[in-house]
């Protein structure tokens, strides 16, 4: 039996202790503690913390690197690729701090002979720990290229997503990813369903004369888009209801779309968001 339903001092009368765990997984109690939903008084409480976006790790990397007075070895364009990468991965600060790091160790190993030798394994130090006595020389500026080696080599495989959906991706799941960033940019309501996706990408279909897919069929698609890891899906019983989340960076999306005329077009058709 696991430990945790033994604690019952959080339902005692008059308590104050609260029990806090921190999970990867929001569903883990429904996973692993089923117990715990069968007694209200013990049914947790979620709450989430989103993954970091592209512009809060690129704030938080900024902030380490003022407070390292080393802010002039990481160029703004060197950032930018870094914190996009992650944050349409994982948005896990720790992971970008990490290449940091590594990028950071390519460019002082590309030093030229007789420079001073610098200790930059505290340039990022651990996510708990404190920035102190960082080092303070003169430094090689980290350049796109370290950046992008060492995000090829920590994903395995360079992710060029322009590339991806020029060459790789049907047409129809050009249209339905269109219709997923014209909701994105123009909608507040950014909890988006499958339901509702296929409304738009059908409205986005008839208003250009071409064929689109029954819900099933549409289901069926995006499944397999998510397989290319640029959407996230979480699934419910009924699979209109499951909601439709981007795993890549806005801005690259919307960029690798908008280079021809009809993609471009059903980004700025604001009208098919109309019921």
């Amino acid at each position: 039996i696991n430990p945790i339903y033994n604690i019952e001092w959080p339902s005692l009368r008059n308590a104050r202790l609260l029990l806090v765990g921190i999970a990867n997984s929001l569903d883990l109690t429904e996973r692993t503690l089923t117990r715990l939903n069968a007694r209200c008084e013990l049914k947790p409480k979620h709450i989430h913390f989103p993954p970091y976006t592209k512009q809060q790790i690129v704030e938080i990397f900024k902030s380490r690197l003022e407070e390292a007075e080393v802010l002039d070895i990481f160029p703004p364009v060197a950032i930018g690729l870094l914190a996009a990468k992650v944050s349409a991965v994982s948005g896990d600060v720790r992971r970008a701090l990490d290449i940091g790091r590594r990028a950071v160790e390519i460019a002082e190993q590309q030093k030229k002979a007789g420079n001073k030798e610098v200790n930059l394994q505290k340039f990022v130090m651990e996510t708990e720990g404190n920035i102190e006595n960082l080092c303070k020389d003169i430094l090689k500026p980290v350049q796109v290229t370290h950046v992008a080696a060492v995000v090829n080599k920590v994903y395995s495989a360079s992710q060029s997503l322009h590339e991806d959906i020029e060459q790789s991706f049907p047409l129809q799941q050009k249209i339905m990813l269109c219709s997923l960033m014209l909701m994105l940019r123009n909608q507040r309501n950014k909890n988006i369903t499958i339901g509702r996706l296929h409304k738009v990408y059908r409205r986005v279909c008839n208003k250009r004369n071409i064929h689109s897919l029954d819900q099933a069929e549409f289901v069926g698609l995006v499944n397999l888009v998510q397989t290319r890891g640029i959407l996230h899906i979480i699934n419910k019983k009924e699979p209109r209801f499951g909601k439709v989340q981007l795993s890549w960076d806005e801005e690259e999306v919307t960029a690798a779309l908008c280079d021809k005329q009809l993609i471009a077009s059903i980004l700025d058709d604001t009208a098919s968001l109309n019921k």
